[in-house]
């Protein structure tokens, strides 16, 4: 999924500052755009929303199925060259929060987890600190 993946310019925000990059990469609201506004909207949240909206709508197992095989692969890409393939680290562990939960409520703190299982090792996750 290109969109899950951090571009060089979101490195650099990153970089140049990190709670606004981190205030983004969550779609926290800013305190100008308010509850509820589009503005705080990224391209990593779309794609996790479009990831939630297939589980919720009965799409889970393929979903779980075709994102538990992208995680993979972009494990095995970091586990080749993590000095390089970092951003691939990035990419499996946005996914799999995405996947993971269906549906969640910052006000009240509710989450429901995706039942469908795809981890088989969950040692290549934990290690690859």
């Amino acid at each position: 999924m290109p969109n899950v993946g951090l571009r060089d310019h979101e490195t650099e925000q990153f970089e140049d500052d990190p709670l606004e990059f981190i205030r983004l990469d969550l779609a926290l609201p800013s305190g100008s755009g308010g509850a509820g506004s589009t503005e705080a909207c990224t391209r990593r949240q779309a794609a996790a929303d479009v990831l939630q909206a297939l589980v919720g709508s009965g799409f889970q197992t393929e979903a779980t199925e075709i994102v538990g095989s992208l995680i993979n692969s972009a494990l095995s890409m970091y586990s080749t060259n993590p000095g390089q393939e970092w951003r691939s680290k990035d990419s499996a562990v946005y996914l799999l929060t995405a996947i993971a939960t269906e549906t969640s409520t910052a006000k009240v703190s509710i989450w429901m987890e995706n039942r469908v299982g795809f981890i088989t090792n969950t040692d290549s996750y934990t290690s690859m600190a």
